[in-house]
Order: C-alpha cells, then sequence, then structure tokens
C-alpha cells in the first residue's frame, strides 16, 4: 500500500522535513488557478504504514507544472509517488492535519472502474 519515507532535510529548510512516500490518492485533485496565472492542484493520500492501523491521511498541494501534471493524471484511487516538504497545518476549527508541498509527483497506477 503506502510507505512513508524520511529524507533528511536541506540546510534552509531546518524546521520542515523532506518526506517521500507512495499512497493512494483519495479522490480527484482540486484545482484552482489564483489571479496571477498559477495553478494549484490539492487532493488527499492515504498512506497505510502498518497492515492493522488505519491510513495516516496527507494533504498533496502541488502548484505550477506539478498541480497540471496532477490535473491530467491523479484520479481517486490512484497510486501515486510524492515527495515534498511535509509539516503540519490546522484547519479553520483547531484541528491539525499533515500537508506536503509537492516537489515531484508520479502518477504510478489508475485503477479502471
Amino acid at each position: 500500500q503506502g510507505k512513508l519515507v524520511n529524507t533528511p532535510a536541506l540546510p534552509e529548510r531546518k524546521n520542515m522535513v523532506n518526506l517521500v512516500f507512495t499512497g493512494i490518492a483519495g479522490k480527484d485533485p482540486d484545482v484552482c488557478t489564483t489571479e496571477n496565472g498559477n495553478t494549484i492542484a490539492t487532493f488527499p493520500v492515504d498512506v497505510k504504514e502498518q497492515p492493522h492501523l488505519p491510513p495516516t491521511k496527507i494533504l498533496v498541494v502541488a502548484t505550477g507544472k506539478q498541480a497540471i501534471y496532477a490535473q491530467q493524471t491523479v484520479r481517486k484511487d490512484s497510486l501515486v509517488m510524492v515527495s515534498g516538504w511535509f509539516h503540519v497545518e490546522q484547519n479553520k476549527k483547531g484541528n491539525e492535519f499533515l500537508e506536503v508541498k509537492a516537489r515531484h509527483l508520479r502518477t504510478l497506477v489508475v485503477e479502471n472502474d
């Protein structure tokens, strides 16, 4: 299923961790374009670290070319590989969630209905 791999952070990113993982896309990406023309795609990925535990849900945020790639290739239930900067965010209700700013993104398998 999914697997998390920690890699050392670069010196200028001491408070962030570069994370590489595979997992299952929870839904098709939500894609928008900002006022200055940047494309942003977001989608959840379920990563199963232990067979007996529920998956960890990570929100992937892709921008620019990675966002366009996500829009064209990522579908619900696709197996994806993501590399990017990991951090914990809070939503408006104060709940914490995991987010990765994708530097590299690949769709490995697309499940057909």
